[in-house]
């Protein structure tokens, strides 16, 4: 009797330019699927009796999908913004811009107040960059935790609310772990609202449907119908 499934092993295709490097997994299911992963690797899961030809005439078939979906994980990566932390520099919050602004006090704060943002207590640009960042993961978990209290419940999710932690990504607004955690980057908060929750809601779908196939996109489409819009809007910004 044959395993419920067999080990994996590598292949690849060539499209045009392109080489689309793949995982195949042998399995008891009748159909072949393939699978876009959020670190934009390629998964195919193929009955036992699928011939490598097939496997690859299918992957073929499927290339100008697979290609534009892993563009689409490529294209959730954030720009990179350089800062110097100085008096009159320009940062971002919810899609607006707010000048540093530095004032005398024994102690170290940070308030938003008109278009500044007012750090107190410090000159140093380290440790100014250490307040500010502080001050945007605080505010980026307030809004997230809102977001997610209003969606998961309207998306049909459990009681439990899905475990989430704000940190610094390099290059990811966010990102879903196998295991279902939510992780957020803290520059998410300077994004405009919509763009905010637009990836929030991105993540949550990943709860539902770990990749971004078409089951994937349909419910994205669903709750968020003009995610396309807010997804340029985010990609057009540099935080």
């Amino acid at each position: 009797m044959k395993p419920e499934v067999e080990s994996t092993h590598q292949d690849q295709v060539q499209f045009g330019s392109k080489t689309i490097t793949y995982s195949v997994e042998r399995s008891k299911r009748t159909s072949l699927g393939i699978s876009v992963n959020p670190d934009a690797s390629v998964s195919v899961v193929a009955p036992y009796d699928a011939s490598l030809v097939l496997i690859r005439e299918k992957v073929l078939k499927r290339a100008d999908w697979i290609i534009k979906q892993q563009l689409d994980f490529v294209e959730m990566e954030k720009p990179v913004a350089r800062y110097n932390y100085t008096s009159g520099e320009s940062h971002w919050y919810l899609g607006k811009q707010y000048r540093l602004k530095f004032i005398e006090s024994d102690k170290v704060s940070i308030t938003r107040e008109d278009r500044y943002l007012k750090i107190a207590g410090t000159r140093d640009p380290e440790q100014a960059k250490a307040v500010l960042t502080e001050w945007y993961r605080d505010r980026a978990k307030e809004k997230i935790e809102v977001i997610i209290s209003t969606w998961w419940p309207r998306m049909g999710g459990s009681e439990q609310i899905p475990s989430t932690s704000i940190r610094k990504l390099e290059k990811r607004w966010g990102s879903c772990t196998a295991k279902g955690q939510l992780i957020f980057n803290e520059d998410l908060i300077k994004a405009p609202s919509q763009c905010v929750e637009y990836v929030v809601v991105h993540e949550l779908c990943h709860l539902f449907e770990h990749n971004h196939g078409p089951k994937f996109v349909s419910l994205l489409t669903r709750h968020i119908p003009d995610w396309e819009d807010r997804k340029r809007r985010l990609e057009m910004l540099s935080l």
